[in-house]
Parts: structure tokens; sequence; C-alpha cells
């Protein structure tokens, strides 16, 4: 049913989202990376919080939050690296993984570096690149924080060129581009006029430049449905300003 409105309000070459296209399997060709060279200490945060992630070689692993009352040990369990990912499993005892964790990563090398990326984050690893979010290793600041798991030592090293993401998440390193609201539609979704030749794929998130400012950038859009020159856009949250949205209303790439 919805695959048919979609086609019906785009045209017949709309691209449309359904389950096939929101799981991603990695490809069958994936990296072979043994325990011992995914073996390592990952850090996300700094200052005055940190998470840790260690995996030993021996396939066991420990998560801590460190911040001002000291190390927290949160969560421990398992690991093992399949088709790319590296999977969690928590100890019997805790059945569940710590808030904060999540038991899919994938490994990404960037140059000297290495990331562990929540799979359910791989669309904002890929919107941070864009954006420019990852600078120069010799800022002060960069070297006591990271946006995600970090392999620790590697905050030394510049990222260099493009990391190498998975063939899923490829088309979401897509350069910054404005479109318009075309239409708005009673449901509350909206047609813009870019499409897949301005680089917007399914998933693509936005939001509204809104000018009075900070309106727009709390919320969000995302593609669910793209022809050439045109895509659907539906709100990722419930509550926002609809004032703010109305045809001729400009909006940016998220993170822009």
């Amino acid at each position: 049913m919805l695959a048919t409105m979609l086609v019906a309000l785009l045209g017949n070459t709309a691209l449309v989202q359904d389950e096939a296209t929101t799981s991603r399997p990695l490809p069958k060709n994936s990296p072979a990376l043994s325990a011992k060279e995914l073996a390592g200490e990952y850090q996300e945060g700094g200052g005055m919080w940190r998470d840790v992630l260690r995996l030993s070689p021996d396939r066991r692993f420990t998560f801590t939050s460190e911040g001002g009352l000291g190390p927290l040990d949160m969560g421990r369990g398992g690991w093992r690296f399949e088709d790319g990912v590296i999977l969690l499993e928590p100890d019997k005892q805790t059945k569940t993984l710590p808030m904060g964790l999540e038991s899919r990563l994938i490994p990404i090398d960037w140059g000297r570096q290495r990331y562990l990326v929540a799979e359910s984050r791989m669309l904002e690893f890929c919107d941070a690149i864009r954006r420019g979010a990852f600078k120069p290793a010799d800022l002060y600041w960069l070297r006591h924080s990271s946006l995600f798991l970090l392999r620790v030592g590697d905050e030394h090293h510049d990222p260099i060129g493009l990391p190498n993401i998975p063939a899923p998440w490829t088309p979401y390193l897509h350069k910054p581009f404005t479109a318009k609201i075309k239409t708005v539609r009673k449901d509350r979704s909206f047609v813009v006029d870019r499409g897949v030749s301005a680089g917007l794929v399914l998933d693509t998130r936005l939001r509204i430049a809104d000018p009075s400012g900070w309106r727009g950038f709390s919320t969000g859009w995302k593609v669910i449905a793209v022809t050439e020159d045109e895509a659907l856009c539906i709100p990722t949250e419930t509550t926002y300003d609809e004032s703010i949205v109305k045809p001729g209303a400009t909006l940016v790439s998220a993170g822009k």
C-alpha cells in the first residue's frame, strides 16, 4: 500500500524504502580480521566522561564508563567477528548489554586509525565525515576526545582520504546540499526538489534551515522515496514547529 502511494506521488521511477533497504547486510568479501588484530582498547568521549571498550585476544570484552566518580564496571562478556561485524554477547549473569553499548560493531579503518562504529550509527558516522567533523590530530582537544569508539593511540594519527566504509553505506558519503519544499501533504510529509542527481538516497537525513535558529536544527526528516529529481520526506520526531514546514522552505543535509 505504501509503495503504491509513493509511486503514485513520485512516479514509477521512485525508489521506495522497505525492509529490504533498511536492512544492510555487509558484502560477503568483508575484510577477515583475526582476534589479535581486533583486540585492543577503544575509547569514545573525552574530558569529564569517556566510555572504554576493551577487546581481548581470547575474545572477551569489558566495558566501563569513566567520569567524575571514577570508572564504573558496566558490562563484560564474549565477542566474535563474523561477516565484517563484531558481535558482543553479555555474560549470563548480566543478560543485557549496558546502555551506550550496542551488540553489533563495524570495524572501520581510516588510514592508521581504527574505529568501532555501532551498526545503527553508521549513517551518523558517514554524515560526520561528510561535514568535516573529524579534524587533524594536531588539535589538542581532539587528542583527548572522540565522537565514536576509537582505538587508543590512534588519536595521534590524522584521518587521511576516506575510510573503508562498507558498500551498503558508501552512497551516504555525499556532499552537502540544499533543497526546497515543493508540496506539503496532510500527513506532514513533503516533497523536495532534489533527488538522486543531487546525492539524495533512501534514509538521507535533512533539517529545515529555520531563519530563527534552533527550531530547525533540533528537528529532523528522512527520505523514504526518491526519484532522479524529487524526494519524499517524513519527520523523525513527533513534535516540532509545524509553521516552518511550508512550500519554499529551505532544507540542508543534516549537520550542515
